[in-house]
């Protein structure tokens, strides 16, 4: 049994770059890459790419929060006149910008703790493992890859029949690789470049069976 997959979610916010899109060029040839990868191993292998990992809507309302307090702090203390009636209308009103504008730029990522960003993105990643079926990867060689870009984390989830088989060393050091795609100039390019090491690995101790018939296909409409 096999699964070749790639999933995703589109990316909020106004700055969208090309292969942003589930229907982009960069999406397909992910898309084939990894059906490229599954055609030559036994192992099972998904990617996900998520927007992002968890909410954060609280960081969202205490930054809206925040602006709308210090905005009623300089309405009640400056010299001029503000109506009493005015006071809740503009208190809301930025409390609404702050949220949208945390919402909409790296404040929010500014706002969170690293060890929570590391927590929600390894639950994410957990949670795929099983959602996307790899966990049911005959003999345990199930491998799951999980991208999460706001929080620039990438977390590999594999099951024990790849712990067990791949050689130690090399596939730690491919998982530091991994790990540091979200920071590279061209951080979509060099994910393919990554997955490729990743498919050459897995051809080389978990080769796929002279014939694999694939009876879990892609589901339609994944990318990443």
């Amino acid at each position: 049994m096999t699964a070749t997959g790639v999933h995703s979610v589109d990316l909020p916010g106004p700055k969208r770059r090309w292969h942003d899109h589930p229907d982009s060029p960069y999406y397909q040839t992910l898309t084939e890459t990894v059906a490229q990868i599954q055609k030559s191993t036994c192992a099972t292998i998904a990617v996900v790419v998520h927007a992002q990992s968890g909410s954060y809507r609280d960081i969202d309302y205490l930054c809206g929060a925040g602006l709308a307090w210090l905005a009623l702090c300089f309405l009640v203390f400056i010299p001029a006149e503000v109506h009493d009636w005015n006071l809740p209308i503009y208190t809301a009103l930025l409390f609404l910008v702050g949220m949208w504008v945390c919402s909409r730029t790296r404040l929010r990522r500014w706002l969170t703790s690293r060890k929570r960003r590391r927590r929600q993105v390894k639950r994410a990643a957990e949670a795929a493992f099983v959602e996307e079926g790899v966990y049911h990867a005959p003999e345990g060689r199930g491998l799951l890859i999980y991208w999460s870009r706001f929080e620039q984390s990438i977390e590999v989830v594999a099951d024990t029949g790849i712990l067990t088989t791949l050689p130690a060393e090399p596939w730690h050091r491919l998982l530091f690789h991994l790990r540091r795609v979200p920071f590279h100039e061209q951080p979509g390019q060099h994910f393919l470049e990554q997955l490729h090491h990743v498919g050459k690995m897995l051809a080389k101790h978990l080769p796929a069976p002279p014939e694999q018939p694939d009876l879990l296909p892609m589901k339609p409409g994944g990318s990443a």
